[in-house]
Order: structure tokens, then C-alpha cells, then sequence
């Protein structure tokens, strides 16, 4: 490595004690860090990582150590959420953003604690510091390199060869820390996407629907759902051994069963949280549900809710409209909301977006103002014992 790892721990910017929260004596205990390399983006709850990561959190916790996490990467937070299911003590390094002042970590940090449905009374939140425009991702080799040379007993359990970890732990200051009891190997499960329903199979399917409609189409979200507790989702996570428990389909049915499409922040003009749909007939869709490698996730499944034209801007939608950075900076920051710059990697313009700002409440629109769209006449018949609004199957087949 460039630098020892000594020295890449003293570069992450660790705030000073006026900042931490929780327990403070913790960090004078004897801590235990669970090890995972980068696993699938989707896991099941029956891998072997999963389930080692499981019992050496435990141990950890029946030892009496604290146990040391980081935020940020499911291999991580799984540690420490089982940490807390088994009443165990734990220290989170949490990323904030520099220049935040002290009266205003605490409800930050407490926030992280609800999320994973820890105690403060035995749990530490000590945070560090992301410059801005940084992305956190850029100090998680300095937070691991922190975690590896504080901790007095490290549990290694999937570690990919070559990798930072694998490396990390062949140093000798680390590797005379090292219990391997729960080590799994290096496996990680390929998560495999359905291929959607094809264009004629799909306008055989819709022949006759009128259409004034925009879509928003579901996809396998990584991690917890928008505004979901972190614990909840690994909870669910170790219910469901075989599966992914927030696929396109889960979405799409918690979506249905709450009433209620959140909006994301994500990738959107100053983080607003918006719900995107699309004005484009599904049968000139589903040639875009695609992997999209740029951001390591489908672009769309079909999966979906469609409303009503004009029940979407009853309630403040707006189609989007495109340009250049001249084009933007012409516009008021609330209509930049409803703006998208062009981009010579993606055809935005093609997906004729609509955007609503904040959640879609679903007991807004009345029983015909929507129509839930789902792959096949299989899953057709499944939703139509949860949705209130018309199901229509993609194609006239079962899977």
C-alpha cells in the first residue's frame, strides 16, 4: 500500500469528543470489528456471509467486547445491526459534513442510532468529517484503516483476495489480531434480473388502453426503501434466505400497501426529493430496462404504478424540460426542479420525464385514476388482492 495503514487512519478527520454521542465510556473498552469485503448488491438473507457475519457479531457481543462498525456498505451496517438485535454495545463511525457545528450533531447522530434501532445508553456515534463535494466514499479506505488498527480483535469472514482488506490484515501490526473462526471464504451471489416482456408482447397485452398516462417504474432498491429504517430492512433481510426482500416486485407491493410513493433526492437538483415518472407508452419502455453500469443498478423493471395526466398535475407535477447550463441558470431554483440538463452519456430527453415534488399519497386519486403494471398474468393475479387500482400484465403469458 502507498501508506502504511497506520498512516492512512491518522488521515481520516475524525472529529473531536464535543461531537460524539452516545455513551462516551465506550471508547475506552476493548473493541472487535466483524471484516466483509464489497458482497452483491442484493444479498440473501441464507448466504454464507450473512450468516457468519451473524455469529461473529454475536460472539462479539457475548465476549463483552464493543463492536466497531462503520456506516455506508451493507457488509458494515449488518454487523452492527445484529450488534444491537443481540443487546450488545457498539461504536458507529458515522460521516458528516464538515462545518456542521456541535449543537447540531447530536440529533444527526441520534438519527443514525434510531435507524439501526440502537440504545444510546449502550452505543457510540463518533463522527468524521466529508469535505464538501467530496463523496464519503472517498474516506472509507481511511475509516477501515481507523477501524483495523483501533480495534484489539479482528473477525474476518468473506475477504476478497487482492483486495484492501486482504492486504490490510497481512500487516503485522493487524494480522496477530486476527480470529478466524467465522471465516466463510469469498463468494459473493450474482443477483440475476428477469428479462422484460417485449415490445410486441406488450402492445398485444395493452391493445385498446387508452393512453394519458406517466409511469414510475420500480426497480430492486439497494438497501432500505427511501425513509425506511435501516434495522427494518435487515430484519427482513434474514427473513427471506432464498430471495432478495427489496426487489422490483417488493417495491412495487410496499408501495401499494402504505399508500404512499416517496420521493428521492437522489440525483436530483439540490437533493429535493422528487417522484420521477415517465410519459412513455410501457411498450416503448421496456426496450430502456437495461443494466445501467454507470450507476451499478437496472434503469427500470417492469414493475409500476401509472397515473392519469392530468390527475399528476391536479397535484403539481410537471413534465421536464431540457437544456444546456446557460438554459439553467435562466430558470428560478424551483423551476430548476423541473429541469435536466442534456448529457452526452445519457438520452434523458427520451424518457419524457414528470416530476412531482415530494411523495405521491395514493388515497389522493380515486380507483380509476391509476393502473398498477406488472410482468406477466402470474403476478397479475397476485396484486390484484392488494391493489385498489385496475392490475394490467406487460404480457399474456406466466412466468
Amino acid at each position: 500500500m502507498a501508506r502504511t495503514l497506520e498512516q492512512l487512519a491518522r488521515s481520516l478527520p475524525l472529529a473531536n469528543e464535543r461531537y460524539w454521542h452516545g455513551e462516551l465510556t465506550l471508547a475506552a473498552r476493548a473493541c472487535a470489528a466483524v471484516l466483509n469485503s464489497r458482497q452483491g448488491r442484493y444479498p440473501r438473507g441464507g448466504e454464507p456471509w450473512v450468516q457468519a457475519t451473524l455469529r461473529a457479531a454475536a460472539d462479539v457481543v457475548h465476549s463483552e467486547q464493543v463492536l466497531l462498525a462503520g456506516t455506508g456498505l451493507i457488509t458494515w451496517e449488518l454487523s452492527a445491526w445484529a450488534a444491537g438485535e443481540a443487546l450488545g454495545e457498539l461504536i458507529l463511525l458515522v460521516p458528516l459534513p464538515k462545518g456542521i457545528i456541535p449543537d447540531d450533531a447530536p440529533l444527526r447522530l441520534q438519527t443514525v442510532m434510531d435507524d439501526f434501532g440502537v440504545q444510546k445508553q449502550n452505543s457510540l456515534a463518533i463522527p468524521y468529517f466529508v469535505p464538501p463535494r467530496m463523496s464519503g466514499k472517498a474516506l472509507w479506505k481511511a475509516r477501515d484503516a481507523w477501524i483495523l488498527t483501533r480495534a484489539e480483535r479482528l473477525l474476518p469472514v468473506s475477504i476478497r483476495p487482492g483486495g484492501f482488506l486482504s492486504d490490510a490484515l497481512a500487516d503485522p501490526a493487524v494480522s496477530e489480531k486476527l480470529d478466524r473462526t467465522f471465516a466463510a471464504g469469498y463468494d459473493p451471489y450474482r443477483h440475476s434480473f428477469a428479462p422484460p416482456p417485449d415490445r410486441a408482447a406488450v402492445e398485444e397485452a395493452l391493445h385498446g388502453f387508452e393512453w394519458a398516462h406517466a409511469v414510475h417504474w420500480t426497480r430492486a432498491a439497494h438497501g432500505p426503501w427511501p425513509g425506511e429504517p435501516r434495522a427494518d430492512f435487515y430484519r427482513d433481510l434474514l427473513a427471506a434466505p432464498d430471495d432478495y426482500p427489496r426487489d422490483a416486485s417488493a417495491t412495487l407491493r410496499h408501495i401499494l400497501e402504505t399508500g404512499r410513493l416517496r420521493g428521492s433526492g437522489w440525483r436530483m437538483p439540490m437533493g429535493v426529493p422528487i417522484v420521477s415518472l415517465s410519459l412513455l407508452h410501457p411498450a416503448e419502455m421496456v426496450a430502456r430496462m437495461t443494466w445501467r453500469r454507470r450507476y451499478l443498478q437496472m434503469a427500470f423493471e417492469p414493475w409500476g404504478i401509472a397515473v392519469t395526466l392530468a390527475v399528476l398535475r391536479e397535484l403539481g407535477a410537471r413534465e421536464v424540460e431540457y437544456g444546456d447550463e446557460k438554459d439553467r441558470l435562466r430558470r428560478s431554483a424551483r423551476d430548476r426542479l423541473y429541469f435536466q440538463l442534456l448529457s452526452e452519456q445519457a438520452d434523458w430527453i427520451e424518457e419524457r420525464e414528470v416530476r412531482l415534488r415530494g411523495d405521491l399519497h395514493l388515497d389522493l386519486l380515486g380507483d380509476d385514476d391509476a393502473v398498477v403494471f406488472v410482468p406477466n398474468e402470474d403476478a397479475a393475479r397476485e396484486f390484484a388482492h392488494v391493489s385498489r387500482f385496475p392490475v394490467r400484465a406487460l404480457s399474456r403469458g406466466s412466468v
